[in-house]
């Protein structure tokens, strides 16, 4: 009998392309559904920036937990806090290389949403962590901002004997955790005293110079300003930079954010009365862990919290603090 080559080729061919389909639909279904071995995760870690102490201690974090639960895992951020675009272009990247869970601290409330939106459609699992996002992930790690804020509205307030003119550093407007931050100080000192006024909230987008050109500008209009509050490690040193410089160290109280390794230098100088202390090695494990979970099919916590502390010079070296500190 004769053989039609052409009709087997044609059916080979065929038989080929659905097993070929068959198995992107498995290899696809093993990155959106059910459960993975810990072997086959690819998880993706984005923070706010790539620069900075605190991201720094994030990363450090994020990595003991990568290595800890034996996954594949990629750690990254933009160039500042506000290169939203280029976070994006991460994000997009991370996806396309195959993640099967993105960590994010998003730079923009509201710019990353469709990129969120378009992983969570493929499957991917989203955890977000540190800063909020109008896309409502999986989970949220962070610390409850607005409560570290009224914390460290508490503690100007009580160096100031509750009396005085005061002013709010921030570093990121666009992104609501941060903005919290300064909420909660006024929210405590408009509560809590009638003698203390707020004279500006300004923010520096996380840039230390401009930061520090803004604390400048404030002592030059108000001389009778008497305490500032700063929202991150940047903005923390911007001010205490400022206040060594023009020979102000206990003239002008200062409450900062996110004591670092640099910066609880100026606890140890008096030039910084208290830093409120995010535990930012916490967070970036706990986001790394939170996305092992959800990939072995488990269920976490809508909001997780983290810890917060208020670090000064006389607790600098208490066990729990150090901890915390993680330096």
């Amino acid at each position: 009998m004769k053989t039609n080559y052409r009709y087997v080729s044609f059916v080979s061919c065929a038989v080929l392309a659905l097993i070929m389909l068959a198995a992107c639909g498995r290899s696809a279904a093993k990155r959106t559904d059910g459960p993975l071995a810990r072997a086959d995760m690819n998880v993706a870690l984005f923070t706010m920036s790539a620069s900075g102490e605190f991201w720094s201690t994030v990363m450090n974090g994020a990595g003991e937990a990568g290595r800890e639960f034996g996954v594949k895992y990629t750690i990254n951020g933009p160039a500042t806090e506000s290169s939203f675009e280029q976070q994006i272009k991460m994000t997009e990247d991370a996806i396309t290389k195959g993640a099967n869970a993105i960590c994010i601290a998003v730079c923009d409330a509201d710019a990353l949403v469709p990129t969120l939106e378009s992983a969570a459609a493929k499957g991917i699992k989203i955890v977000l962590f540190n800063t909020t996002s109008s896309y409502e992930g999986e989970t949220f790690i962070a610390t409850d901002n607005f409560i570290a804020g009224q914390m460290a509205g508490k503690v100007l307030s009580e160096v100031l004997n509750h009396t005085g003119k005061y002013a709010c550093l921030g570093s990121a407007e666009t992104v609501e955790s941060n903005r919290a931050r300064c909420d909660g100080v006024n929210d405590y000192i408009g509560k809590n005293t009638s003698t203390m006024e707020l004279v500006d909230v300004r923010y520096c987008a996380n840039d230390l110079q401009r930061g520090m050109a803004i604390v400048n500008d404030w002592i030059t209009s108000t001389p009778d300003i008497a305490g500032i509050f700063s929202n991150n490690d940047v903005t923390t040193t911007a001010v205490a930079n400022v206040l060594r410089e023009r020979g102000l160290i206990g003239k002008i109280a200062h409450v900062g954010f996110d004591a670092t390794e640099t910066n609880v230098v100026y606890l140890e100088e008096n030039i910084t009365n208290a830093i409120i202390t995010q535990d930012a090695y916490d967070i970036g494990y706990q986001s790394i862990k939170a996305a092992v979970t959800l990939l072995e099919g488990g269920t976490v916590e809508k909001n997780i919290a983290t810890n917060v502390a208020v670090v000064t010079k006389n607790n600098l070296n208490d066990p729990d603090i150090r901890k915390i500190l993680n330096f």
